[in-house]
């Protein structure tokens, strides 16, 4: 496309997760409005998750963005027609909006129709976390705790319980909607 070796930027990539240094400064610090960046494909700025923001920054900052394989980003437009190119930077920003809210409601029905799948099935009854089983002491502990002969840690220790757990059933226990 015409530029020189010094002008071509790259960042190296880490496995799944890319360095993006040289491309933070080069969005952040090297291009001013009026500047083109010129990159292969949209999936340079990430994901198409992160590419709609990036574009919307570029829009908004009047750089311009020629994707190679995006014929429509690469035409050149009179003096004058710049307009033109904002129209086609917002429609792509606009087709990646459809395509992130049509996927999330194709992941949406699918979890429900796999919740809904297995509602059927008898694996619905040890879907979830499991409940909590009391200790045998738990009466007796509880009523020493409530009374104040013992501090909750020390309760807490008698009976395996965790800190949370611990006061959930504690406050289960006090309403009496504990059931024994």
């Amino acid at each position: 496309m015409g530029a020189e070796d010094y002008q071509i930027i790259t960042d190296p990539v880490h496995a799944r997760l890319p360095r993006r240094e040289n491309y933070q400064r080069l969005k952040n610090e090297i291009l001013q409005p009026g500047d083109t960046l010129i990159i292969c494909s949209l999936s340079v700025l990430g994901s198409k998750y992160a590419a709609r923001p990036e574009l919307i920054h570029y829009r908004d900052h009047h750089i311009r963005v020629k994707i190679l394989d995006m014929p429509a980003t690469m035409q050149d437009f009179s003096e004058g027609q710049e307009q033109t190119y904002d129209t086609v930077t917002d429609i792509i920003i606009q087709t990646l909006t459809t395509m992130i809210r049509q996927e999330q409601l194709r992941i949406k029905r699918q979890q429900r129709r796999g919740i809904e799948t297995l509602k059927e099935s008898t694996a619905w009854e040890d879907y979830g976390r499991p409940s909590i089983t009391l200790p045998d002491n738990y009466i007796e502990v509880m009523d020493r705790w409530l009374n104040g002969k013992i501090t909750a840690n020390a309760a807490m220790g008698l009976m395996g319980l965790r800190r949370t757990t611990f006061y959930k059933l504690a406050k289960l226990y006090k309403e009496g909607d504990l059931i024994v």
